[in-house]
């Protein structure tokens, strides 16, 4: 006779009442695909990597690299060319950006639910249609999602119906800088593509400036970055947020 259980199988009869019990592995207690917790592995040495070792240099190196920054396509001689990788940063951006986190609770967060809701994709779809699925996703993401910063590039304030839709519902925030300045933190990236050809560059920069001043003026907030260092400028921006 055989009679059956959810994990086991009791197989009675034949000779002299011998027995034979038939027991299934025992459940992982992290019944995790590896594809899933790879990605979480991943993610936190990133993480790790960027918290405990990298200084603050090079982990501002490593954003202008690799988050995705709206400001790479603004052509003018303000910021084209000011961060690095080219072209082809300007592609591989849009997803390496899924890779970062603000700190470790964005990570612990974005975890879970990687947790939570990507192990039973990974299982009906496998390991190599599930890390397409979530490339697709990172990018509808940055085009639909509500709560984001967006750093746009200078010349977006001369595109009226853009600037005032931005003005409409986010905070503005005009990252104030003298021309010099701006010519300054180009040149110290070692990036003088923006000034080939250009012989009065910093000329340009300065009209520029003037001209979009009173439209520069229509933020929420100003902050002037002029002679401040990275950490100055994050604690103003802070308080005129808070």
């Amino acid at each position: 006779m055989l009679a059956g259980h959810p994990r086991a199988a009791y197989l009675s009869g034949g000779r002299r009442g011998r027995a034979l019990v038939l027991k299934s592995a025992s459940e992982p207690m992290f019944n995790v695909p590896p594809v899933v917790a790879a990605t979480v592995a991943v993610l936190a040495s990133i993480q790790a990597i960027r918290e405990f070792i990298l200084p603050e240099s090079a982990d501002l190196a490593v954003l202008a690299w690799f988050a995705f920054i709206p400001a790479r396509y603004d052509p003018t001689p303000l910021v084209h060319g000011a961060y690095p990788g080219g072209i082809a940063a300007d592609v591989w951006t849009f997803a390496t950006y899924a890779l970062l986190h603000g700190n470790w609770l964005h990570l612990g967060l974005n975890a879970i639910w990687l947790l939570a809701f990507g192990t039973p994709v990974a299982r009906r779809f496998g390991a190599a249609r599930f890390l397409s699925k979530d490339a697709v996703e990172v990018n509808g993401e940055r085009l639909t999602a509500r709560h984001i910063v967006i750093a746009t590039g200078g010349s977006l304030v001369t595109d009226a119906a853009t600037y005032q839709l931005l003005l409409e519902r986010c905070v503005c925030v005009w990252l104030k800088a003298s021309p010099d300045e701006h010519m300054s933190r180009v040149i110290a990236q070692g990036d003088m593509r923006p000034f080939k050809g250009r012989s009065a560059a910093l000329d340009e920069i300065k009209k520029l400036l003037e001209d979009r001043k009173k439209l520069y003026a229509q933020a929420e907030i100003t902050v002037d970055t002029s002679g401040k260092t990275l950490k100055q400028t994050f604690e103003q921006l802070k308080k005129a947020l808070a």
